[in-house]
């Protein structure tokens, strides 16, 4: 259901024996779940999760991870949200359920709920007493500008303003969490590029100018203005190491 700008999605999920998900794309929305029967495996890059019956736990927007559902009747509440109004960042994780909790969900869960403010703000009510019990992942700008370095990293030909569209962030937000750090996502990026230049320069014998038009530079020219500034040195000194 959606209201004044908000997105929220309540629903309950049935399946039988075993269900497989796989969102290695990334998640679209935030989740709050809890499973009333069954069990579930969430596995990422960096967490392998067991959930079980009765459990509540929270899963971010953009989370990439394989599900695996399994029991003889699996059933678990569903309710996806779009509005985060808190500033932390959580990543997935199992949440310490109590008795209001558990109470709004089985509120939430019912038939027919009419879309309203009375509705949308039971659900906030029950956001904000799962926050309490989340555990942030780190300050908030240090997990965007890690976001940003990895998009980065896989995307080199991406321009800042695509970087920030995937941390779904503005472009001056973004300028300002790297700032906060001490860098700027136009630093990072030439960074991450010269890591690939020197690595084919002393990996290949692929052409200078070659090597800098498959790393996103323009031009020699600018490659070596731009090796100058951050290394001091020149493409022509690590291929000549790199025959050494």
């Amino acid at each position: 259901m959606s209201y004044s700008g908000f997105c929220v999605t309540l629903r309950e999920c049935i399946c039988h024996d075993y269900h497989f998900n796989d969102v290695r794309s990334g998640v679209g929305m935030n989740y709050l779940a809890r499973i009333r029967s069954g069990h579930a495996r969430f596995c990422g890059d960096d967490f392998d999760l067991f959930f079980d019956t009765g459990d509540v736990f929270f899963l971010p927007m953009g989370c990439r991870y394989c599900s695996y559902w399994e029991g003889d009747e699996v059933v678990w509440d569903s309710f996806a949200f779009s509005h985060f109004p808190d500033s932390g960042e959580y990543p997935i994780q199992k949440i310490n359920s109590s008795a209001q909790i558990e109470e709004l969900f089985d509120s939430l869960g019912r038939a027919g709920r009419v879309v309203d403010s009375e509705t949308l703000g039971e659900f906030y009510t029950l956001l904000g007493l799962c926050v309490r019990e989340m555990k942030a992942q780190g300050k908030p700008h240090e997990r965007i500008v890690r976001r940003a370095t990895q998009y980065m990293a896989e995307h080199h030909e991406a321009d800042i303003a695509e970087v920030a569209r995937h941390c779904r962030i503005s472009e001056s937000g973004l300028y300002g969490a790297f700032r906060k750090m001490g860098k700027t996502p136009v630093g990072v990026r030439q960074e991450l590029q010269l890591e690939k230049v020197i690595n084919w320069l002393q990996s290949t014998d692929f052409t200078v100018e070659n090597i800098a038009e498959r790393c996103g530079f323009n031009s020699v020219s600018y490659l070596n203005r731009v090796m100058k500034k951050h290394t001091g040195k020149t493409p022509s000194h690590y291929r000549k190491n790199a025959l050494v």
